[in-house]
């Protein structure tokens, strides 16, 4: 698990610091949804690694999302259809609810358009830091910890996240009326070319 973990948060990390390394200040966020439908060669066209990126990662969306909105179904269907006998009567009203369901989720994406990175991050900072930071270290001061460092490390986790929780809130707030230009990123823009120095006798590439 520690490996996993520590596996997956590298990813994410180089991930970032290699966008913000590659883009600087241009980069925006999302960035496969926002800066790659932009990306174009010197010649204007774009290129078939951005129609590979976008089409990939439609993929993974059609296959994740059923996934991730199925914790949200099984929440609803237990709160309203407990204790209906099973019948097609149940199954239809269950199957009304997840398509009302999907149908809520598409209406809030077109209505937030270009915002809606900045809800998620909102919403993000709202409900994702106490479930993942406050609440179980919360939960192990009160049940698990019996001495005074674990106390304390508790007390600390629970004093940051409440930080984290305000200001990326705050943050997300401030930047919701702050309207992000578009750059056109050339991706061919800079090539490396194979440069012969006949005075220091030496071939290398220059950027």
């Amino acid at each position: 698990m520690v490996a996993v973990t520590v596996s997956v948060a590298s990813l994410f990390v180089s991930f970032g610091c290699f966008c913000s390394f590659a883009w600087g200040d241009q980069q925006l966020t999302p960035l496969i949804t926002d800066l790659l439908p932009n990306s174009v060669d010197k010649d204007g066209s774009i290129t078939y690694f951005v129609y590979s990126v976008l089409f990939l990662f439609s993929l993974n969306l059609v296959f994740s999302f059923p996934l991730q909105i199925y914790p949200v179904e099984i929440i609803f269907e237990n709160l309203l259809f407990d204790g209906w006998p099973k019948s097609r009567k149940r199954q239809m009203f269950k199957n009304m609810l997840r398509s009302l369901i999907v149908f809520f989720v598409v209406c809030m994406t077109i209505m937030l358009k270009d915002k809606f990175d900045k809800f998620l991050a909102i919403l993000g900072s709202v409900t994702c830091t106490p479930m993942a930071f406050t609440f179980p270290a919360l939960f192990h001061l009160k049940a698990c910890a019996e001495t005074l460092p674990q106390k304390l490390l508790d007390i600390f986790i629970i004093v940051i996240s409440v930080a984290i929780f305000f200001y990326c809130t705050y943050k997300g707030l401030v930047d919701w009326g702050v309207n992000e230009e578009k750059p056109t990123i050339y991706y061919n823009a800079v090539q490396p070319q194979l440069v012969e120095d006949p005075t220091l006798n030496a071939t290398y590439w220059d950027l």
